[in-house]
């Protein structure tokens, strides 16, 4: 598996070698910011744009066109009722793929269950890093019919294994269940969670563990992200506390728009 500091390398390597790719061309991009690991995912530069930085971004497209023979992704996040972004960029070539939800719970206000039984490993085997890659089929990558099954256990098999060693992260496993954190400045995010063997309440175990240990460290806020139709998750937050605060549309653009992914 590649760290994410691999990753970084790999694509500074990626773009900085090859003659199609001027060292720090993806420095003077003005609306989209250059992801090194989906980049390296994916197999071809990626790129995420913020519109509230603005949706001027010919400029952008025409500058990677010219460098990548018009071979990149891109992905999007529109908060919901800003239907007028949302058919600009579709105008563009985006392509809504879901809605996502962002629910948040405060721990101070009550206490949690520590669970014995759960473990912060400082690393996982492969075996189990590829049974949860697997376990992500209804999520926003899944729900895009143009990016391939092996794409996606890739992008969570690194996810995964990226997540021990990046500062900020922290892992938790209970059983078959798997919850990784990360500190922001001022929240915690829920950044994945993974429940192989369904129906044994081992999210929820997973969900007060995760909960009690932040309201010990006196951390203001938790949140997490899914999708707005995966009502079995919302259920599962909403049971522990949280409230759903937000929710954004999710796009995706890829050049050409049928895409295969192949390695850097």
């Amino acid at each position: 598996m590649v760290s994410r500091s691999t990753s970084q390398k790999n694509s500074d390597n990626f773009l900085s070698k090859s003659k199609d790719y001027p060292s720090g061309f993806a420095r003077s991009l003005t609306h989209l910011e250059h992801l090194p690991f989906d980049t390296e995912v994916f197999g071809f530069p990626f790129f995420r744009l913020d519109p509230e930085n603005g949706l001027e971004i010919d400029k952008d497209l025409a500058t990677i066109r010219g460098l990548t023979k018009g071979r990149f992704g891109c992905d999007a996040k529109v908060m919901d009722g800003e239907n007028k972004t949302v058919e600009s960029l579709v105008r563009l070539g985006f392509r809504e793929v879901c809605e996502q939800v962002t629910l948040q719970l405060c721990p101070s206000e009550r206490r949690f269950d520590f669970d014995e039984s759960a473990r912060c490993p400082a690393l996982m085997e492969d075996a189990e890093i590829h049974g949860h890659s697997e376990n992500f089929t209804d999520d926003r990558l899944s729900l895009d019919s143009r990016i391939p099954q092996e794409t996606i256990r890739k992008f969570y098999a690194n996810w995964i294994t990226n997540s021990f060693s990046l500062s900020g992260k922290k892992v938790f496993v209970l059983e078959s269940g798997l919850c990784i954190t990360l500190l922001k400045e001022d929240h915690l995010k829920i950044d994945l969670v993974s429940v192989l063997e369904k129906r044994k309440g081992l999210g929820r175990r997973l969900m007060l563990h995760v909960l009690e240990e932040a309201r010990v460290k006196e951390i203001g806020k938790v949140r997490v992200t899914t999708e707005s139709h995966n009502q079995a998750a919302i259920k599962l937050y909403e049971g522990v506390g949280f409230q759903k605060v937000s929710s954004h549309h999710c796009l995706h653009f890829f050049e050409p728009p049928s895409m295969e992914t192949s390695p850097l």
